[in-house]
């Protein structure tokens, strides 16, 4: 390792400063430790062997010394904590990650680990170092923020149960000064050229790429729906521990199709007894295992404990089919194309319901995630246009359109419907949302999504979030819009 890194002239020949020297010590040290394996590993290919040394660096602390006092100082929880400081900010503490959960030692016998005690042997050790750490903390300041994320992508994650007698306050009452960024101090020190690039090419071809995504992400803010799906700037993805929600969203949606495949209606589902739709349902989820394992490699130990606890919702979630009015299932997984102005959408419906009482079509999307709301088809800008597509192409035949949430907190509809009582909790709310029939609200819809078509095929990429910080949070391009740089985003705070 260190003859390639010789070769490739690095280090280099310059005198190195406090912190890169500081730096390359510490990377010598973890070089050691590294050859200190050769009793423990056979002998290991170039790629093994830097993976290795990867996870050596990784977990090595280090935090380069200063020649004099830092007024903001980034360091671990174990080094932070002993010491006295102006103010104090913790990060991450949300009860994923506090108190740390055990690692024990794979060498040693874990009995011997915690007959001694040893660190992240177990959870009864990691609770009494993080008890003792958070109090330690709590003296080290007089103005001390801990603070945790509030989702880590579909997952809700809560404040670790160490801080539950702090007292809690939301982002908006933390007043936080941030400084003027470089940029901002020279920007008027030279001229500056500017030039209006609010529009990309137009499209050439009214077969749209991107179907039902591509309306969100312009509806959302324009740029966003060029930049990923006329210029392809997507974000890599990060993997995620586990099974991710797409998979899991997947084997909801296969096991769903190849249930109301085998019932059809909702008599043959009251007919069937409990134990046979218990069977029905485990030989669903195996199939659609079958069927998601052919192109997708998962480990079988997460998706051993993932199918148990989808059974679970799954039968949850036939409880709540099973109160609805009666009705039969037309179609599952339809594949069907839609013309939006002068563009042709390619769409695929969940899933078609025909209620024989109220005499019209029911259209249902299902959600593994809790954060689908019928308020997000409202507005000039809809958040959440995927319906919307498939209300306009079944038109006057549509009586209601919902969401079936089916995740570890709720089983239920969330939707509009024409009538009352076409789905359990669903009815006629169209007051609330300021439209006089439910015509009008499908017209309303067409016209929108009719707007945003125009959008598209002009090549239409202003930067302007429809929800101001809202829709930026989880947008992947804010490296690419810089938004945030140049100032523009404070303009469409009051959508908060």
């Amino acid at each position: 390792m260190s003859n390639l890194l010789k070769k490739s002239g690095w280090p280099g020949d310059r005198p190195l400063n406090s912190e890169e020297y500081q730096t390359l010590v510490k990377w010598n040290e973890c070089l050691h430790s590294f050859s200190r394996l050769d009793p423990l590993v056979t002998v290991l290919d170039f790629a093994t062997a830097v993976d290795l040394l990867h996870t050596t660096t990784r977990e090595t602390t280090f935090q380069p010394e200063s020649p004099g006092e830092a007024p903001i100082q980034i360091m671990g929880l174990l080094e932070a904590g002993g010491n006295h400081y102006d103010a104090l900010w913790a990060l991450g503490m949300h009860d994923e990650n506090w108190p740390p959960t055990p690692r024990p030692n794979p060498l040693i016998p874990v009995v011997i680990q915690r007959l001694h005690n040893l660190p992240r042997s177990s959870a009864a050790r990691e609770l009494q170092y993080a008890q003792a750490l958070t109090s330690r903390l709590l003296d080290s300041a007089d103005d001390i923020i801990f603070s945790y994320p509030q989702r880590d992508g579909d997952r809700a994650l809560r404040p670790s149960p160490l801080l539950q007698a702090l007292v809690k306050t939301t982002p908006s009452e933390q007043e936080i000064t941030i400084p003027l960024s470089v940029w901002e101090n020279h920007q008027g020190s030279a001229p500056i050229n500017e030039l209006n690039d609010n529009y990309g090419p137009r499209l050439t071809s009214i077969n749209l790429k991107g179907g039902a995504s591509f309306f969100k992400d312009q509806s959302a803010c324009p740029f966003r729906g060029y930049a990923l799906h006329r210029l392809r700037a997507d974000a890599p993805k990060t993997p995620t521990p586990g099974i991710s929600p797409r998979i899991r969203g997947t084997l909801l949606h296969y096991a769903l199709e190849l249930i109301w495949k085998t019932l059809e209606n909702s008599c043959r589902l009251h007919q069937t007894c409990d134990n046979d739709l218990t069977q029905l349902i485990d030989r669903s989820l195996q199939t659609a295992t079958q069927k998601l394992l052919q192109y997708r490699n998962i480990e079988p130990c997460p998706l051993k404990l993932e199918l148990q606890v989808l059974k679970l919702w799954l039968q949850e979630w036939m409880k709540l089919e099973a109160s609805r009015p009666q009705f039969s299932v037309l179609c599952l997984e339809k594949t069907c194309e839609l013309q939006v102005g002068e563009l042709l959408v390619n769409l695929k419906i969940d899933r078609i319901d025909q209620s024989h009482q109220h005499k019209g079509n029911i259209l249902i999307d299902y959600k593994s995630s809790d954060n689908s709301r019928p308020a997000q088809w409202i507005g000039p800008r809809p958040e959440e246009p995927q319906m919307l597509l498939y209300a306009a192409k079944l038109k006057s035949s549509v009586c209601g359109l919902a969401y079936g949430v089916i995740n570890r907190d709720h089983s239920e509809f969330r939707g509009l419907a024409r009538d009352d009582n076409i789905l359990p909790n669903v009815g006629v709310d169209l007051k609330n949302f300021d439209f006089s029939s439910w015509e009008i609200l499908i017209q309303q819809w067409s016209h929108e999504l009719e707007q945003l078509a125009g959008e598209i095929q002009s090549g239409a990429a202003t930067i302007t979030p429809a929800r101001g910080k809202l829709t930026c949070r989880y947008c992947p391009l804010s490296l690419l819009c810089r938004i945030d740089c140049n100032g523009e985003l404070d303009t469409n705070l009051d959508h908060e």
